[in-house]
């Protein structure tokens, strides 16, 4: 094993399978105990939650959530996870399988990480009943591992993968009429600066299209406005220069069920110091 011994590594992991809170009918808040947060030192931790029920309003048959960090030959690894089986939220949004993935690679010295964000996958994804499948990046995120990637693919028009990157964060921001003229134009509307939190995170997604009927919902860009029930978000994804975090469903509940929800929680970084 080769050793670095002038910089120590403080890594930061959590994977959390349901969070947030309903405030109407009821008031309470979403306390699943499936959630693994690393320490700074890494190591190894995971956490099983089973037959959880809040109400009548959201059941999980299972969910696993795992954390990782440790030193390797010349880089320093970490690892999140969670995996959900047997998603029931209302009666509207249901899934057999859920599963996040995220994972980095930080060589000795290296200014900053290569993610991965391979694993992901929905299974048997339902929106009132009808079959949602969803399409992943997950290739577009491998080839554009690091932050620096990212933001040459961003600011060159004629990068290969250009195209595919404006599509993951516009959708944030343009509505679905806009999206559509850009679709049938592309080289006739500028590209807008990517949106991005105070801490200096991109906002993008790793959905790359939906294949099924999405008639019973409108959609503008990644987000799925279900009547009677409220919006949601897929698979919004956060990139910063040393950190990446992943949500498969981010959910805003509206009527007659109140509250917020993120389904498949996932935040990965760390610190190389000196």
């Amino acid at each position: 094993m080769i050793d670095n011994p002038v910089s120590s590594y403080l890594y930061n992991a959590q994977a959390c399978a349901i969070g947030g809170s309903i405030v109407r009918p009821v008031v309470q808040n979403i306390n699943a105990p499936a959630v693994s947060v690393l320490t700074p030192a890494g190591g190894y931790q995971t956490s099983t939650m089973e037959n959880y029920q809040l109400e009548n309003i959201i059941s999980i048959r299972k969910a696993v959530t795992q954390v990782s960090g440790s030193k390797g030959a010349g880089a320093y690894n970490s690892f999140a996870s969670v995996e959900i089986e047997g998603l029931n939220i209302e009666n509207e949004v249901t899934a057999d399988r859920i599963v996040a993935k995220l994972s980095n690679t930080v060589p000795f010295g290296a200014d900053e990480p290569a993610f991965s964000s391979g694993g992901c996958l929905f299974v048997n994804l339902r929106v009132g009943g009808v079959l949602v499948e969803p399409e992943l990046a997950i290739d577009l995120h491998t080839r554009l591992s690091t932050f620096s990637a990212l933001d040459a693919a961003w600011k060159n028009a004629n990068h290969a993968d250009h195209g595919a990157l404006r599509s993951a964060a516009r959708n944030w921001y343009l509505s679905q009429a806009d999206i559509d003229k850009e679709e049938a134009n592309p080289g006739g509307y500028p590209i807008r600066p990517a949106e991005q939190t105070r801490n200096g995170r991109v906002r993008v997604s790793l959905l790359k299209g939906l294949r099924g009927n999405i008639s019973h919902f409108s959609r503008n860009g990644l987000t799925l406005q279900v009547p009677n029930f409220g919006k949601i978000h897929l698979c919004e994804m956060l990139v910063g220069k040393y950190s990446r975090s992943l949500t498969m469903l981010r959910m805003q509940l509206g009527s007659p069920v109140e509250g917020d929800e993120s389904v498949g929680h996932l935040d990965l970084n760390g610190l190389e110091h000196p």
